[in-house]
């Protein structure tokens, strides 16, 4: 079923996260706010298995909405950022970030293959590149801003305060987050029994209903009918999010649940679609918190 739902504009949402990430969920997070308010029992874990940029992550350690997060994230480098993020060296890592002279030499450097084999600098050349790359793309064979706003090129997207401050903000929370740089599914199938988690479940695009996937991240393969499958066998609540495709449509009807699509805004302003999938999305149709 699908709903004539006004668009969602990603500008408007509170940005926490300092990560810019292809598919990232921020516009999403007003109606998922709503949806974790409106819950009779506050979960005790909130679960991300495809963490990213986990900006639905930030918004329930913003908004208090459970009492401990665990992020899931399979790229290496990804998960390491998040890590130093939720620990006892944030502030190194903020101390850093004001630090960096961003010039195309530096940048140089950081797109290098090599692995600095200090957390710290390993933390910074992740954020560097990602907030760098066009679009928030770290796949291999991405490019890297050469104009941006205003004609700034590199410096478009690295506001070095900013994304300090977010750190420190985030960091606050440490003691209640937990990352894992390990496989979704295996995660999900772990916490399957716990009646009181919650899961958000946005998985990479991918070939079937995220066809971009090869283009857009490190780790896009994915196994969507095994997907289903654990996210049916899941005793607490969760939402799933997708990129429209019929396919996927039937394959979340073949599982008994609902979807519909909601129309977004990205940050050029075009609208989109994505498919927001769960057991029962009459919170979502009802809403008029747009």
């Amino acid at each position: 079923m699908e709903a004539n739902i006004k668009a969602s504009n990603v500008s408007s949402s509170k940005m926490l996260s300092p990560l810019r990430y292809p598919g990232g969920k921020t516009w999403f997070v007003p109606r998922f706010v709503n949806w974790m308010s409106s819950r009779k029992k506050r979960p005790t874990l909130f679960v991300e298995p495809f963490a990213g940029g986990a900006s639905l992550s930030c918004a329930v350690l913003d908004r208090n909405l459970a009492d401990h997060i665990l992020l899931v994230e399979k790229d290496e480098r990804i998960s390491s950022l998040w890590k130093v993020i939720f620990s006892d060296h944030a502030h190194l890592l903020a101390e850093a970030i004001l630090e960096y002279n961003l010039t195309e030499e530096n940048v140089k450097i950081v797109l290098s293959d090599d692995k600095p084999n200090d957390s710290i600098k390993d933390a910074l050349y992740t954020l560097v590149r990602n907030r760098i790359s066009r679009g928030g793309i770290m796949a291999p064979g991405a490019g890297i801003l050469k104009h941006g706003e205003a004609g700034r090129g590199l410096h478009s997207r690295w506001y070095p305060t900013t994304l300090s401050n977010r750190i420190l903000y985030l960091s606050q929370f440490k003691k209640r987050v937990t990352i894992s740089n390990g496989d979704a599914i295996e995660h999900m199938e772990s916490e399957a029994d716990n009646k009181s988690a919650v899961f958000l479940i946005d998985p990479p695009y991918s070939e079937t209903g995220k066809a971009a996937g090869r283009r857009l991240y490190t780790h896009w393969q994915l196994d969507h009918e095994m997907l289903f499958k654990v996210t049916q066998e899941l005793t607490g609540d969760f939402l799933m999010t997708y990129h429209v495709s019929e396919e996927i449509k039937a394959m979340a009807h073949s599982h008994g649940f609902e979807y519909e699509a909601i129309p977004m805004k990205n940050t050029h302003h075009a609208v989109m679609s994505e498919l927001v999938i769960g057991r029962d999305l009459s919170w979502l149709r009802s809403s008029l918190f747009i």
